[in-house]
């Protein structure tokens, strides 16, 4: 689960590159409900502080998205988002 998430964070992020903002948007829209399915069937793996940091983070992107300020959301993404979830453990039990 995680690398399909980290693969929809690069997709958000190839359609603010190319300027498609309504493909962007559409793109969230999907990572926003699978990331849920996700938190929902690992609830068990992940500490709560880590649950309100990825949350914090997606609280974070849904603001610039309402401003549609695709740019600081393309940096929440690439600079917070994404290196959190390549580079977390999990507890020591990576998820896919």
């Amino acid at each position: 689960m995680v690398d399909k998430l980290i693969d929809m964070l690069g997709r958000i992020v190839v359609e603010i590159d190319l300027g498609d903002t309504p493909a962007a948007m559409s793109e969230i829209a999907g990572f926003t409900d699978f990331f849920n399915q996700f938190l929902r069937e690992n609830k068990d793996f992940i500490f709560a502080h880590e649950i309100l940091d990825l949350n914090e983070l997606m609280g974070q992107m849904l603001l610039f998205m309402e401003q549609k300020n695709m740019s600081a959301l393309k940096e929440v993404i690439t600079q917070s988002l994404l290196k959190l979830l390549e580079h977390w453990d999990f507890n020591n039990c990576r998820l896919n």
